[in-house]
């Protein structure tokens, strides 16, 4: 019976170690566009609706103002580690790159028209 019972231990630790590596990252929303010669990404886990209509509002605003200076909107879902360029990140984010380097990071609390005010710059 104590043989069984240091057998047992360490095989239960083992698996526990195994499935809690398998557990995967949580799922984001991407969603971007490249106004003129920059590239924006729109980062939530739709965990904070209310923070993040703040991020679409000024998003919307910016393309109704401004339609022609925005590419086709892509979205996709996938996790924050498969994303370039990017490490922890809090979300809602928004990331605004050139060139491969980024250029400004918003993040959490923002007021829309802080966001608004960001967006006009790399339009203008």
């Amino acid at each position: 019976m104590s043989k069984i019972k240091r057998a047992i231990i360490p095989l239960i630790s083992i698996m526990i170690l195994l499935l809690s590596a398998c557990q995967s990252s949580p799922m984001i929303d991407v969603i971007t566009f490249q106004p003129k010669e920059y590239d924006v990404m729109f980062l939530t886990d739709k965990t904070n609706s209310a923070l993040e209509n703040i991020y679409y509002d000024a998003i919307i605003e910016v393309k109704a103002e401004y339609p022609h200076a925005f590419s086709e909107v892509q979205t996709n879902e996938t996790t924050i580690e498969d994303i370039e360029n990017v490490t922890e990140q809090e979300t809602p984010a928004l990331l605004i790159t050139k060139d491969g380097r980024t250029i400004e990071s918003l993040s959490g609390e923002m007021e829309k028209d802080e966001i608004k005010e960001k967006l006009e710059g790399i339009i203008k």
